[in-house]
């Protein structure tokens, strides 16, 4: 016949808390207490996850009372087969893991039904300190440490995209192994960063000089092959998937040739249409605004019809901005031109010289505009002097925000890549 003092273990509420669990939850140490003095020394607990969930409970006091009276309990298995120190690992309770070890070494090298050990948990959830703690207890981690599809914890930090984790195995030379190791499916870390979309990640290991870009998977693809892939056949790519392969290029990974010129072409001239026809209506603007700016050149002319500005420094300098900017987009206009000509090659190249092309016109439409304004007011000093002074930061604004247009860059140069850092790092 059941205890009446086994109650509390054996049965729950519709929640599915028993009593034991809730006095756990509560931090009700005396309830513990006295729920563990009545139970009997030959009590069972049929199957019941109610002991996991109190030893795991964040109250080390109360996890040395339970495991200090029910020792045997570390190694009951609960939800998807894990066992206490699986669930401590998995939440980073730091106190938690040091005093299960010590009760218990061999629960290091407890699987799940997925195949993972408490260190995979604690890799998959970034908890770096307890990943520490648990390491000491592999002999030859770069060996031991694989799941059931041979990912190591690298694989598995990078994957979830924990970059302190990541950071912190790549600076560790006994680790060095895992860097390149291959799972089940022929995929590196990098691979796996890369394709769950991890930028951060990925361009982490690719500053790494024992990163290998250029390792092939199973399917025969590098990581660059899926980070193409990823953003070239999305109606819309996300801005990590775009970020991880600016990263990828930047370390001078080369590109693969299409071999599907058709694909290539029809996914390629839909993606670009609008773009290039929103460039085009932009350009021809700034073609129409110089254009009337050059007809309406700022001073008044002498009876010779020269213009009293003629030795003006602004005056110059409204005349050298307003007619590079006329002709730059004048350029951009006709190269755009050339990417509605249906040739993706065209099409590409043209996108990138005419954005920076516009991009001069812009700025110097602007520097413009603020030199033909300061040439006609030049002779109230404080009002020139104001106007001057918020026009120049505003020109300073637009360059910076144009600029970043082009940050962060898929240069490969070690100029390139350090300006970019931080834009990286900001976008990411």
């Amino acid at each position: 016949m059941e205890s009446c003092y086994e109650l509390p273990l054996n049965y729950v509420n519709k929640v599915g808390y028993s009593v034991l669990y809730l006095a756990v939850e509560g931090g009700f140490r005396e309830a513990v207490n006295r729920i563990f003095d009545k139970l009997l020394p030959q009590f069972h607990t049929r199957g019941n996850i109610t002991p996991i969930l109190a030893i795991t409970k964040e109250d080390k006091d109360i996890m040395k009372n339970i495991v200090g009276k029910k020792q045997e309990w570390m190694h009951l298995r609960g939800k998807n087969g894990r066992v206490a120190l699986h669930c401590v690992a998995a939440t980073g309770y730091q106190e938690g893991v040091p005093y299960l070890l010590d009760t218990c070494k061999s629960c290091s090298i407890k699987r799940d039904n997925y195949g993972y050990l408490p260190i995979h948990l604690a890799a998959q959830s970034g908890h770096v300190e307890v990943v520490k703690m648990l390491l000491k207890y592999y002999p030859d981690p770069n060996k031991m440490l694989v799941d059931k599809s041979l990912n190591n914890i690298l694989h598995i930090a990078a994957k979830s995209g924990k970059i302190d984790l990541v950071r912190y195995i790549l600076k560790t030379p006994e680790l060095e192994k895992m860097i390149n190791q291959k799972n089940m499916e022929g995929d590196t870390p990098l691979h796996l960063a890369t394709r769950y979309g991890h930028p951060k990640v990925v361009y982490d290991l690719t500053w790494n000089t024992k990163v290998k870009l250029d390792l092939l998977n199973l399917r025969k693809k590098t990581p660059l092959n899926i980070a193409i892939r990823a953003t070239k056949y999305a109606d819309a790519p996300s801005l990590r998937q775009s970020l991880t392969k600016i990263a990828l290029k930047s370390a001078g990974q080369k590109a693969p040739h299409s071999v599907n010129v058709a694909s290539d072409y029809v996914h390629g001239t839909e993606r670009f249409r609008d773009r290039v026809e929103s460039l085009s209506v932009i350009s021809t603007l700034i073609i129409t605004a110089s254009v009337a700016a050059c007809l309406a050149v700022p001073g008044e002319a002498d009876d010779k019809g020269t213009a009293k500005s003629l030795h003006k420094t602004m005056f110059h300098l409204f005349i050298f901005c307003i007619t590079v900017c006329l002709f730059t987009s004048i350029s951009a206009t006709i190269i755009l031109i050339w990417g509605r000509l249906g040739v993706i090659q065209l099409l590409n190249q043209a996108m990138k010289v005419a954005i920076p092309l516009i991009g001069i016109a812009l700025v110097t439409l602007s520097l413009a505009f603020m030199a033909g304004i300061y040439t006609l007011i030049s002779k109230l000093t404080w009002l020139a002097t104001t106007f001057l002074a918020i026009t120049s930061m505003l020109v300073a604004i637009i360059f910076f925000l144009y600029m970043l247009l082009f940050l962060p860059s898929s240069s490969a140069s070690k100029f390139s890549r350090y300006i970019s850092y931080y834009p990286f790092m900001i976008l990411a």
